[in-house]
């Protein structure tokens, strides 16, 4: 009898002792063209401790003063005090901090400014790192110092260095001599160096190394990288997933998997997310991690597309405990579609830099629709009329910013069909958007998004 019992606590305790740890449930947030305010971040850091995720990404960009990119910092970025007290916060609620650096792509904080020019990829683009430059090897390995100073490298445990979108890379003279994953891998064993020495596990977004094209050299890539997987449109928006074998052929190649969804994203409304789109999409991501057995769920919300970050509340709720607690009126009162996002000023160039697009542009994209596509007018005219059918269906419904931001959506709605239907463009609410802004960004980061959003039509 003692044996039996003997070898039942020893099974149990073996159980604990192997058991596949509990998948990470990771909040991204990205500061790219917003400035936050302290409050606002504090929120939706709550609003993820109450949910159930157990760290979040920051992608801090130019929105903290870095000593190594003085002239590179917005006006009203954050000092490293009051960042660190966000981080405390954090901490505070069971967080773990994940900081993501741009190693390749997504550079436009760095490389728009002049300083910086020699460290382009191509003269042409401010986007992408040339990684095989000694002079941004040895800027970048600053910067990462800086970073794990930034973050007290004691509590990081896994550090993202980015790599997603880099468009031009191994485009210059020299990195195409080489094979794209050879120079991709090169470098980030270099920036690596310095987290495997302090025992931090290094990440990557995936879209780069699982390009048919890179496939066939994703052995370069060492196995103790994290692959972060962005799928924005799993679940939502038929035959646009990148997904299709993605997971299995990462899983077959060694690489521990984080799937990552959306609150927000390209294809959304300039002034709420698309509820439903994300609500779908998010929950195919926690099928996924289920499914597959990954090692977390990551959820992100981009502030470059200018959407408030308490509209994505609900969707941030949902990525951590999967339940959802709002009404289908929500679904029409936040309904976009890509096809408008050209005519609402934040599509004008590929750039993640969030700059007002310039004078004519509007005109630009309707004279080029219309040669390209006889019927692009109607078929947007009806694709607009029915969208703006639905917020004003839904306003009844709603109140407080919800209601708000269905009134400043109708607004731009308006615009929209008047430009397509070549009538005069009513009153712009553009004083109104920025003070719905501004309840939760810095005023001048406010100021520029209303810009972006409504330039085309003052």
């Amino acid at each position: 009898m003692k044996n039996r019992w003997a070898f039942g606590v020893l099974a149990l305790v073996s159980a604990f002792a192997f058991a596949a740890p509990a998948a990470e449930k990771i909040f991204h947030i990205d500061f790219n063209s917003a400035s936050l305010k302290h409050e606002t971040i504090s929120d939706m850091l709550k609003v993820a401790a109450e949910s159930g995720y157990t760290a979040v990404l920051w992608e801090i960009e130019d929105k903290v003063r870095l000593d190594t990119i003085p002239d590179c910092i917005s006006p009203e970025a954050m000092t490293k005090l009051e960042f660190r007290e966000l981080l405390a916060e954090s901490r505070a609620l069971g967080l773990k901090a994940i900081p993501l650096m741009q190693t390749f792509g997504h550079a436009e904080y760095v490389l728009k400014n002049d300083a910086y020019r020699g460290l382009r990829e191509v003269p042409y683009r401010h986007d992408c790192y040339c990684v095989l430059k000694p002079e941004t090897k040895d800027f970048l390995k600053r910067l990462l110092a800086e970073y794990l100073e930034l973050f007290r490298e004691a509590d990081v445990k896994w550090f993202h260095l980015g790599g997603d979108e880099a468009v031009a890379f191994g485009s210059c003279p020299v990195c195409s001599k080489r094979r794209d994953l050879d120079v991709y891998a090169e470098h980030l064993n270099f920036m690596a160096e310095a987290l495997r020495a302090r025992n931090i596990r290094p990440c990557i977004w995936s879209d780069m190394i699982v390009d048919p094209k890179r496939r066939q050299d994703i052995d370069l890539l060492p196995k103790d990288f994290v692959v972060f997987h962005w799928d924005y449109y799993l679940g939502v928006v038929p035959g646009a997933s990148r997904s299709n074998g993605v997971l299995p052929f990462l899983l077959d190649h060694g690489f521990n998997v984080v799937f990552t969804s959306s609150a927000s994203c390209g294809g959304d409304g300039a002034i709420m997310p698309d509820l439903r789109y994300h609500r779908l999409n998010i929950l195919k991501g926690i099928e996924l991690t289920k499914k597959y057995g990954l090692d977390g769920h990551c959820v992100s919300s981009w502030s470059i597309r200018q959407t408030p970050k308490h509209m994505q509340i609900p969707l941030i709720r949902l990525g951590g405990d999967g339940v959802w607690t709002i009404g289908p009126e929500y679904d029409a009162l936040t309904r976009w579609s890509p096809k408008l996002c050209d005519l609402d000023g934040r599509g004008w160039h590929p750039f993640k830099d969030s700059t007002v697009p310039p004078p004519g542009y509007v005109d630009q994209v309707l004279e080029t629709a219309d040669r390209t596509d006889p019927e692009f007018r109607k078929n947007a005219i009806a694709l607009a009329s029915e969208i703006r059918a639905g917020v004003v269906a839904s306003l009844p419904k709603v109140s407080g910013r919800w209601k708000e931001g269905g009134e400043l959506e109708v607004a731009l709605l308006d615009c929209i069909l008047a430009v397509l239907k070549k009538e005069p463009i009513p009153e712009v609410p553009f004083e109104r958007h920025v003070r719905y802004l501004a309840e939760e960004q810095a005023p001048q980061s406010a100021l520029n998004a209303a810009k972006i959003v409504w330039g085309l039509y003052r």
